[in-house]
């Protein structure tokens, strides 16, 4: 048997609805998403857990960063990399 994946999220909230569902005005545009990652969750083929704004790693893919944040999470998640030419 193979161990969950573990999917950080930096939002809180987002962590709570993955487990148990919670059900209000904010939260019912993705209820379709919400209600498959909580079966992904139960059915343990993920594991989703906090992770601090500063340490997740895939901030370089959907926010604008300074160059040091950047690098650091790119190196993280993709590796070392050639300077470009």
């Amino acid at each position: 048997m193979t161990s969950p994946t573990p999917i950080g999220a930096d939002n809180d909230g987002v962590v709570k609805q993955s487990v148990k569902p919670i059900n209000h005005a904010a939260a019912k545009h993705y209820r379709i998403a919400q209600a498959y990652i909580r079966s992904l969750n139960d059915e343990r083929e993920i594991r989703t857990h906090g992770v601090n704004t500063d340490d997740n790693d895939a901030d370089f893919l959907t926010k604008p960063l300074d160059a040091k944040a950047f690098l650091r999470h790119r190196h993280a998640i993709m590796g070392p990399q050639d300077p470009p030419i």
